[in-house]
């Protein structure tokens, strides 16, 4: 399972600066076409920030619009679950 999200930055320097500064340590990508890019037709990304967790199989089991500390304690439980 990993984590992905997915920005719809236009600007490789900000956006690259603000995933340092929110401490984003997963899978974090940008195809730098804000609004009309090809990573938010494709997935449907509304929210910024939007995550998915993907399973092995590459099947998005969970999706997450914007961001709360309630999303973080719930991917740690999901996380937990799955390497029991």
């Amino acid at each position: 399972m990993i984590i992905v999200s997915f920005s719809i930055d236009t600007n490789k320097v900000i956006w690259q600066h603000a995933s340092k500064v929110d401490s984003i340590i997963w899978c974090n990508v940008s195809d730098l076409e804000g609004e009309i890019g090809k990573v938010k037709t494709l997935y449907g990304v509304q929210a910024i920030p939007t995550s998915f967790v993907i399973d092995k199989e590459g099947i998005i089991i969970e999706r997450y619009d914007g961001y709360s500390d309630r999303i973080l304690y719930h991917l740690e439980a999901l996380i937990n679950k799955n390497e029991h």
